[in-house]
């Protein structure tokens, strides 16, 4: 929900809150104010907690759209990755191994993806101390000048990379089944070659990046994309003899074939981050306007993001976000009367949270002094 609507239903949880709109307001200004100084703390608990290895890590970025027509130095009209026409924000997000997130950092909405990783990285490295570190990035980063930058800094990566526009030599080695290796099967094959390739710094100089190319097929993906492209053939028949049929909303993805655009394939787990962002944890539509408040905005979120990777891991991965979510949302109680509340039954998800946490509310009637015990013990579980 936007921030008011959240004060206006801040009655639903226990206790009272009475929170102001504007103290909601003013928190996004100090929060914006922190931004920096709190993912600091938060990485030095995460790499004491955790053991947080920083030296394999993934980034991406995608853009968040905004309710209004109005424009400033960082709502910006541009490429949206949901088609809106309002202006977005451009957010990048960097996550370690265990995909608990580091750090992120936004960039006016019409800044190109490929031009927002060196700003990033450079302020990661001065923030972080990193030493040598191997990004993983789609092939929207996959410029020239980003990997010359990472090679100037003894950096690695590991970079997607489309064959469509590459030069004929490199397709004839990629699609030569000379050098692959077979599983008994015949459903997975893989092969590696060494390439230099031709690039220019971000001073314009030339650079030659010695690259290790692996190449994989694999039946089980062949097979997928088979079934994706038979289904879209389905709907642009259904589309060319009666376009009228399909919702404008349900049509664009076609119509952009029949012009010939490009679509993107689906991709690994920090874009399953994105998701969680921009779903689970509701950070799309972004309601605020001030930018102070919208950098606090953004912040609330990543801290919810790491919350959630953190119970995530701390439960095995046995649930996704969005399960463990809809559990803490139905671990609801209600009054009865006389300080006495009735809590609702909940289900495995919520069991498992209470013996991570060693603690249990498997009862059906407390009382409120109970509660407030179970909130303060609690509390000290998570801080220990």
């Amino acid at each position: 929900m936007s921030k008011k609507a959240t004060v206006d239903h801040q009655d639903e949880y226990f206790e009272e809150f009475n929170v102001e709109l504007n103290s909601v307001y003013k928190s996004l200004s100090n929060f914006s104010e922190i931004k920096v100084d709190l993912q600091n703390h938060l990485n030095e608990k995460i790499t004491t907690i955790y053991g947080r290895d920083a030296s394999l890590v993934f980034y991406d970025v995608t853009n968040y759209y905004f309710e209004t027509e109005i424009e400033d130095d960082l709502k910006k009209k541009g490429p949206s990755k949901e088609k809106r026409s309002t202006p977005i924000v451009q957010m990048g997000l960097l996550i370690d191994s265990k995909g608990l997130p580091i750090a992120y950092d936004l960039f006016p909405g019409n800044t190109h993806d490929s031009s927002t990783l060196i700003p990033f990285i450079k302020n990661m490295r001065k923030q972080y101390n990193f030493r040598k570190v191997i990004l993983t990035a789609d092939k929207g980063l996959n410029s020239g000048k980003n990997l010359a930058y990472l090679k100037s800094k003894k950096d690695g990566y590991i970079v997607s990379q489309k064959i469509r526009g590459m030069s004929k030599a490199f397709i004839n080695e990629v699609l030569s089944e000379e050098g692959y290796a077979c599983n008994p099967k015949g459903t997975f094959k893989i092969k590696s070659f060494f390439r230099d390739r031709e690039t220019k710094d971000e001073d314009g100089k030339k650079v030659v990046l010695k690259e290790k190319v692996v190449c994989f097929w694999s039946k089980d993906f062949d097979d997928r994309e088979k079934h994706k492209r038979e289904k879209l053939e389905e709907r642009i028949t259904a589309y060319l003899e009666s376009p009228a049929k399909l919702k404008s909303s349900n049509s664009y993805g076609i119509k952009k074939y029949l012009k010939l655009q490009n679509i993107d394939t689906e991709t690994g787990e920090i874009e399953e981050s994105f998701r969680v962002f921009k779903t689970d944890l509701e950070g799309k539509p972004v309601y605020v306007r001030n930018i102070d408040h919208v950098e606090g905005h953004f912040l609330v979120c990543f801290i919810a993001l790491l919350i959630s990777r953190i119970l995530e891991m701390k439960l095995e991965n046995k649930y996704s976000i969005k399960r463990i979510q809809e559990s803490l949302k139905n671990a609801t109680c209600r009054k009865i009367g006389n300080g006495l509340y009735s809590l609702n039954k909940q289900n495995e998800v919520f069991r498992n949270i209470e013996k991570t946490f060693d603690i249990s509310l498997n009862y059906s009637k407390v009382r409120i002094e109970q509660l407030r015990n179970w909130k303060k013990e609690l509390s000290y579980n998570i801080k220990k």
